[in-house]
């Protein structure tokens, strides 16, 4: 029997739903193997599959959980290494399975992955909705009052891939067309445009070459300029690593954002930031007055 995605599962009508319709898609094909006849290939492809998209989910959700200020993130994380841990355990069972048990495996494998679709997330996961909805709502209300506040915005978005490039732009324009936004596609260039634009925000992947996006904020930090100094920056990344978060977060940046970035997500922090950022400012640059 197929699941099928429910409207009352979701939780951020974004990208951690996203991941968990994935989840339901891994789940449907691994059911539709044949019993006990599946093979151990198939068995193990669905292993890999579960593997790659714990490590990417679970960063993800992670992140979230972080940027609405979750109080039971750590027993999540604990659940998450739980589940990690069990797919270690199969993987190993599988690799060791004799011939006549492979019906076996399929079946703990079964049971592995309705507890993970059914305790995880239906249960579990759902408590994080009150608090994702919270953080829309925030988004929602504080669009009206405090548009002008990020009206006109300078931002420099520094990115080595062209398709995230774009995909940000059209994540700051789904915010506010009157950005002014620039692009670059590496470190040094990066650097000039800063020189040349003074943005008054910069958001910046992390994992670049050769300048990697540290690298950039370092330099930033210690600018001649004391103005270029203390430039807003939010750090972007694919991949969550709390050893590059701390490193990040000790060159006073503002935020830490994992990729694919929600529009959403990205306006609360924005609100956050330029909370203080009067009309006049914006007036004074536009010339007025």
């Amino acid at each position: 029997m197929l699941i099928l995605w429910r409207e009352s599962m979701s939780i951020d009508g974004g990208v951690i739903d996203q991941d968990h319709q994935t989840l339901i898609s891994i789940i449907n094909e691994f059911a539709g193997l044949p019993p006990v006849a599946g093979s151990a290939e198939a068995l193990r492809g669905t292993l890999v599959k579960l593997d790659a998209y714990a490590k990417g989910h679970f960063a993800r959700e992670e992140a979230l959980q972080r940027s609405i200020d979750y109080p039971h993130r750590d027993g999540h994380h604990q659940e998450h290494a739980r589940l990690i841990s069990e797919l270690g355990r199969l993987s190993a069972q599988l690799a060791e399975v004799r011939e006549g048990e492979l019906g076996e495996v399929q079946g703990h494998m079964a049971t592995f992955l309705h507890h993970w679709l059914i305790d995880h997330v239906v249960k579990s996961d759902l408590h994080m909705k009150p608090f994702a909805a919270q953080l829309v709502s925030v988004s929602n209300t504080m669009v009206l009052p405090h548009l002008s506040n990020l009206q006109g915005l300078s931002i420099l978005i520094v990115e080595d891939e062209l398709f995230m490039r774009s995909t940000i732009m059209a994540v700051l324009r789904a915010i506010d067309r009157s950005f002014v936004v620039t692009a670059a596609g590496d470190g040094e260039t990066a650097l000039r445009l800063i020189d040349e634009h003074r943005p008054e925000l910069i958001l910046c992947d992390v994992n670049m070459a050769p300048m990697t996006g540290l690298q950039v904020v370092e330099h930033l930090r210690n600018h001649a300029d004391h103005a270029l100094r203390d430039i807003a920056v939010i750090m972007l990344t694919g991949h969550v690593d709390e050893v590059t978060i701390q490193r990040a977060m000790s060159l006073n940046i503002k935020g830490y954002m994992v990729k694919p970035v929600s529009s959403k997500q990205l306006e609360v922090r924005l609100h956050t930031i330029f909370q203080d950022r009067h009309q006049d400012t914006i007036l004074a640059q536009a010339g007025v007055g």
